[in-house]
Order: C-alpha cells, then structure tokens, then sequence
C-alpha cells in the first residue's frame, strides 16, 4: 500500500488517488497509523522525538509543537508524543486544544496521573478552578510512582480549596 500510495502524483486519475484514499482509510479504522502505511522506521520516530524534546527544554514551544504534532499524525497511539505536543501546546497558551491531548493521552494510558495534572493547569489557565480541581483529584491517586508530581498536585488542590474558601468567606462578610 505505501508503495501506491507515495507513487500517487498529480498524472493519477481521481478515481485511482479516492480508491487510495479509500483503502488507507480503511487501514487506519483497523487501528494502523499513517506511519505504518509510510513504512516510518522506529528510528525515524526517534530522531524526530529527540528534536521536538530539544526543541520544548530550548523553550522553543512552536518548533516543539510541530514536530509533536508531525509525530502525532503518523502515531496518535504513543502517550508520549501526545503529551509532547500538548505541553508544547500548554506552553503556548492555547488550553483548550492541550486538554484535548491530555485527555487523549489519560484514555490510552488512563493509570498515568501526568496527563490529569497537566488538564488541572491548563484549567487554571483557563479559569476554571472547580474542572482544574477534578483533575487534581484524578492526578493524586494515581500518583503513587511520582511522588515529586504528587506533592504538586496536592499543593495545587490546596490551593486552590483555599483560595475558594477564603472567597466565600469574604462574601459571607460582606
């Protein structure tokens, strides 16, 4: 298929490139990736990893993004790349679209608390304490193997509890 689909140019008839189109639809609904289909080699992945991880420590958070993103389209099943690109996506500030890649990663690998955390503060980002709350509270049981992750989580819920708690009471006073 890969061989087809990659010899496809702008001279293949419309109805050869819709039966392509078709039979890697078809593979994909069967759980394959279009990196299969592309024959991309577990190295390949590797190196274009290594540049997007490069890329996030450098505080380069588009380059990151589009390399995670590249990532993603070829293998949406691997977590990392998932939370590759929505911390590079959370860096950026676009928080709705990062939850959405949290929350693809917490439903392939739904034990990891990372994913849960990283929703929390993209809630926050977004002002929404009580769905950042939620989040903390899915992140801390299943924080036990990040014990550093935990004690932020904890922190977070705490603070904001807090917070929410010396709000209403400023209200009750009032």
């Amino acid at each position: 298929m890969t061989t087809e689909i990659l010899a496809a140019d702008l001279r293949t008839p419309p109805e050869t490139l819709t039966a392509l189109r078709f039979r890697l639809g078809e593979f994909m609904m069967q759980g394959g990736t279009l990196g299969e289909a592309m024959n991309i080699e577990p190295d390949e992945y590797e190196a274009l990893y290594a540049v997007a991880h490069a890329s996030y420590q450098a505080a380069r958070y588009q380059e990151a993004a589009d390399s995670f993103g590249t990532l993603v389209s070829f293998d949406p099943y691997q977590t990392r790349f998932l939370q590759g690109f929505a911390s590079a996506l959370q860096m950026l500030g676009r928080y709705e679209n990062a939850i959405v890649y949290f929350s693809l990663a917490s439903t392939l690998d739904p034990d990891d608390p990372r994913p849960y955390f990283h929703i929390a503060q993209c809630m926050l980002g977004r002002r929404m304490p009580d769905q950042a709350l939620e989040a903390l509270e899915m992140a801390i049981p299943r924080s036990d193997h990040h014990p550093a992750l935990r004690s932020r989580a904890q922190a977070m819920r705490d603070l904001i509890v807090g917070h929410a708690s010396a709000h209403l009471s400023q209200e009750a006073g009032q």
